[in-house]
């Protein structure tokens, strides 16, 4: 698995909407952050934007003309969603260089909602979605793995915390060792670093990308 810092051709985002999660007034506030995303991003690097409906679809678009940001190299994909957190449900990008060139896949994890807190089914099926949709070779690990949960460098190395990963509301009573495995053979890790780590309050139980 390459790092998150590496050149990459995509960027996917889920447009916000969950009123659960925001009220009216910051919802619009979310907004203009993701406009400022896509302000920063649509000169390098395609965008591929879940929407619930057609509606989004043209809100986005008066959003992004008013701020005068071209929208032409956006894809939107109506794929719904129980919420905006693209980086944990959706699927991780696998690389290898081989003798006929680079090869790319993904990894169509299971995404319970950081241990069932809140509904999920939109956001799982949308990594199933997902992965239809890009045509890529996908490997189905059969487990709960947040993107938020790893941090990789592209080098073999991952940092990960036992209070997520090894925590019974995501894979029952995993070992450690059985994780480990899982890591090493869908992400091509061989070296795990883990912390013994996490934040009080945290819906994720100790993300890495919080932590670290």
């Amino acid at each position: 698995m390459p790092a998150e810092w590496e050149p990459h051709s995509d960027t996917w985002l889920a447009w916000p909407h969950n009123l659960d999660t925001w009220s009216k007034n910051d919802l619009h506030k979310v907004e203009e952050v993701y406009v400022e995303i896509i302000r920063n991003l649509i000169d390098g690097e395609r965008i591929n934007i879940l929407i619930n409906d057609e509606h989004y679809k043209y809100k986005i678009i008066t959003l992004l003309h008013r701020e005068k940001i071209n929208f032409d190299p956006i894809r939107f994909h109506k794929i719904p969603t129980d919420d905006v957190w693209i980086r944990d449900f959706g699927p991780n990008f696998l690389a290898r260089e081989t003798l006929t060139g680079r090869q790319i896949a993904v990894n169509r994890w299971r995404f319970n909602s950081w241990g069932e807190k809140y509904p999920w089914e939109k956001d799982d099926n949308a990594e199933r979605e997902i992965v239809r949709k890009v045509k890529l070779p996908w490997f189905d690990p059969g487990i709960v793995l947040e993107g938020g949960a790893i941090d990789v460098n592209g080098k073999g190395s991952c940092l990960t915390t036992t209070s997520c990963l090894l925590n019974s509301n995501r894979n029952g009573n995993l070992s450690i060792e059985e994780m480990e495995k899982y890591l090493k053979d869908y992400l091509g890790i061989n070296n795990i670093i883990w912390l013994n780590a996490t934040l009080q309050g945290d819906d994720t139980d100790g993300h890495v990308d919080n932590i670290v």
